[in-house]
């Protein structure tokens, strides 16, 4: 019988790490998605900044020179960009969300391991009237006529001997 003790709590040993694992796996692909959506957004922020750049050299060199805030399409680079800085913040939210909701999730995982596992306490013990025995009263100690105890040297206090010589 121990041996199908071992069996079957290896087997649920089994369950719990494949669990873990699976969970991890899942955790960490959507984290994933998500870091590259963020790299894929900033790349697009980066081809916008370097568009903005390129009008403004180009409106630099006329004559006379344009203002590059009055003009329309560096106006949308702009706004696209503004756009695109709000997305990367919702993405870095959801990643924060992700985390969050696996960690409560391994959390639950490990309150019920631990209940499921706990033995049952056991029932309170019926409450006992507290009666106190009086304990007899012991005599004062007497002073003992032994001989008393020689006082204990330190380190310091113990003689150096010398060799015969």
């Amino acid at each position: 019988m121990p041996q199908s003790d071992f069996w079957d709590r290896l087997k649920k040993r089994l369950v719990e790490v494949s669990n873990a694992a699976a969970d991890f796996t899942e955790e960490q692909a959507i984290i994933g998605k998500l870091k590259f959506d963020i790299l894929t957004l900033k790349r697009k922020i980066d081809r916008s900044l370097h568009d903005i750049g390129s009008r403004v050299l180009d409106m630099s060199r006329e004559t006379p020179p344009n203002n590059p805030l009055h003009d329309r399409e560096v106006k949308e680079a702009l706004d696209m960009i503004s756009d695109l800085e709000t997305q990367v913040e919702h993405k870095r939210k959801d990643i924060n969300d992700v985390t969050e909701q696996f960690r409560r999730r391994r959390q639950a995982r490990e309150r019920m391991k631990t209940e499921a596992s706990a033995p049952p306490a056991p029932p309170p013990a019926p409450a006992k009237p507290a009666v106190k025995k009086a304990e007899p009263k012991k005599a004062p100690a007497q002073p003992s006529a032994a001989k008393p105890a020689a006082p204990k040297r330190s380190h310091k206090a113990k003689k150096k001997e010398t060799p015969a010589g």
